[in-house]
């Protein structure tokens, strides 16, 4: 079905309660496992319709952050969610301690109990009002960036549209695309640290009524993570700090020798030729086109995925005024269809971006017939891990997308990773700082981030551009705000992925094939067990982070 003509209802939140308490009394009387399944999907036909709801109010809300009506049955279906919640951890409660968890268990998946159990962690009753609180919050912090306008050489733009700017040929224009955005975001700093205050208490709030000291094991818990933990992370950074910093320094040197500016700042930092980046060829619509020619003769598999995407106009792509910031692909689970997001605005991050989020729609299209929506995605650093590759994956088709840039489209790629691996690992330091600190003001936070900066990326200056040169970057980080903790599982599947992109340079069919098996796994294992499978290497191991150095700095010499 197109999208256009999939039909939201609002649900009726008195009649889901209901059918939930008679889902949960048939389940406690339940004579046999065969009707304690019956009952769970009847819950998961239930939730599914619920899901479905949340997500067309959620995306029809983002292309239009403007439409009263969207933004209204969004802001009500926020604010439902907690309660139906209490319902859903009222019936995996009893699910737990039913006399036929082994049955059930040998029937869904060993994975559909884990990522209860962690479920719970994350719930109590007691919580609902805070949820609640905080999910507005999350809508008023997403609406005021959308909100956002600058003059800029005689256009009115909003922030994804200003992009092509900060990386045009002409310095002087780079700068003052910098300037008027650090301007614009400088003067909604106080709405920024509202907004913020409040979240970080609301969030420590509810860690403390969780039985915990700090936010950080249940921002954990709400990760679904199952095979890693915070000490892994600590290694993981350590090993970033340790080594990829230094490798990209040297980066950062051949770049300034490229474009011919010694003295480098924030402005020059994604500006990568002499003659400008890399561009798509032609208009948005050639962009989608190039997707297609390349989908379609990439595999049979992709073929139908792309086939099916377009035919039911499952893409939202173009910047438009009122559009929420960023990209995102989502599924919309009665409909069984992916849906992807985004702002093009003219640059390579609309390939990147159309690629990235196509990766996560093929996983959620080879997966559509999943019963047990618990399962039916793994948890996002291996989501990631499909997104990630699959920009890589494209490099045979780059020459539909840029005509004679892909050299430059190939090393920008490259680079761009690298440059990723130590700005997404120090937002993730940050939070474990502000998570341990939830009292911290908002000078003491951007004096932080300052502070992490010189570790990460001692070659960035900020010059005077404002909101940066204060340490208030990290606000324009809509994760930080919206999604606790979940910046690191990029950075832990770009280093998946890399590894993708060297096999695939010597391999590539069977490499896809490696990569489509994967994908296929699912929601059915956890992110360490499904690498495994693969035969991939951990992203914790100091000699995964060696060897993606090795590939990449000869790809790099042989450019």
């Amino acid at each position: 079905m197109k999208f256009t003509d999939m039909k939201y209802i609002r649900p009726d939140i008195e009649i889901i309660l209901s059918e939930y308490n008679d889902i949960i009394e048939d389940f406690t009387n339940s004579d046999s496992y065969q009707n304690q399944i019956k009952c769970i999907n009847n819950h998961e036909k239930l939730i599914k319709s619920f899901k479905t709801m949340q997500t067309l109010a959620h995306i029809r809300h983002t292309i239009d952050t403007k439409d009263e009506y969207y933004t209204d049955e969004y802001n009500f279906i926020m604010s439902s969610s907690p309660i139906i919640e209490e319902k859903v951890q009222v019936l995996y409660k009893n699910i737990l301690e039913s006399k036929y968890l082994n049955n059930i268990k040998e029937h869904i998946g060993e994975m559909f109990i884990s990522n209860i159990k962690i479920s719970m962690e994350t719930f109590s009753k007691d919580i609902i009002h805070l949820l609640q609180e905080e999910n507005a919050l999350k809508v008023e912090y997403q609406n005021l960036i959308a909100s956002l306008r600058v003059n800029f050489n005689g256009e009115t733009l909003n922030l994804a549209s200003l992009t092509p700017y900060k990386s045009n040929e002409n310095r002087d224009i780079r700068k003052k695309a910098f300037f008027e955005e650090g301007l614009c975001l400088k003067n909604i700093k106080p709405d920024l640290d509202r907004i913020f205050d409040k979240l970080i208490n609301i969030r420590h709030n509810i860690a403390n009524l969780l039985g915990h000291d700090s936010f950080i094991p249940v921002g954990y818990s709400r990760m679904g993570r199952d095979c890693y933990y915070e000490k892994d992370v600590e290694i993981y950074r350590e090993n970033i700090i340790n080594l990829i910093v230094p490798f990209l320094k040297k980066i950062k040197k051949q770049q300034s020798k490229r474009i011919s500016i010694e003295d480098m700042k924030i402005y020059d930092d994604t500006f990568s030729f002499k003659d400008g980046n890399a561009k798509p060829f032609g208009s948005f619509d050639d962009t989608i086109q190039a997707g297609k020619k390349m989908y379609t003769d990439m595999s049979n598999i992709t073929k139908d995925f792309i086939n099916f995407m377009l035919n039911n106009e499952l893409f939202d792509l173009i910047s438009t005024p009122n559009k929420a910031a960023g990209g995102y692909c989502t599924f919309i689970y009665d409909y069984k269809s992916p849906f992807i997001y985004s702002n093009f605005n003219g640059t390579s991050g609309d390939v990147d971006v159309f690629t990235h989020e196509a990766g996560h729609a093929l996983a959620g299209y080879l997966t559509k017939d999943e019963k047990i929506c618990e399962i039916k995605s793994p948890n996002l650093e291996t989501c990631e891990v499909h997104s990630m590759a699959m920009e890589y994956f494209a490099w045979p088709w780059l020459e539909l997308f840029y005509k004679d840039d892909v050299k430059k489209a190939k090393l920008s790629q490259i680079e761009h990773s690298i440059n990723f691996l130590p700005y997404g690992t120090m937002v993730d330091h940050f939070q474990h700082i502000l998570y341990n600190n939830p009292k911290m003001s908002s000078n003491e936070r951007d004096k932080k981030w300052l502070e992490l900066e010189k570790i990460y990326r001692p070659y960035m200056d900020f010059e005077d551009i404002p909101f940066y040169k204060d340490g208030s970057g990290w606000q324009r980080q809509l994760h930080i705000y919206m999604t606790p903790f979940y910046y690191i599982d990029y950075c832990l599947a770009e280093t998946m992925a890399l590894q993708f992109w060297s096999l695939s340079q010597k391999d590539f069919e069977n490499t896809f094939n490696k990569y489509i098996e994967f994908v296929k796994i699912g929601g059915n294992d956890n992110f360490i067990n499904s690498i495994n499978k693969v035969n991939l290497n951990s992203p914790f191991k100091q000699e995964t982070i060696e060897k993606i150095i090795e590939n990449i700095d000869n790809f790099i010499n042989h450019q």
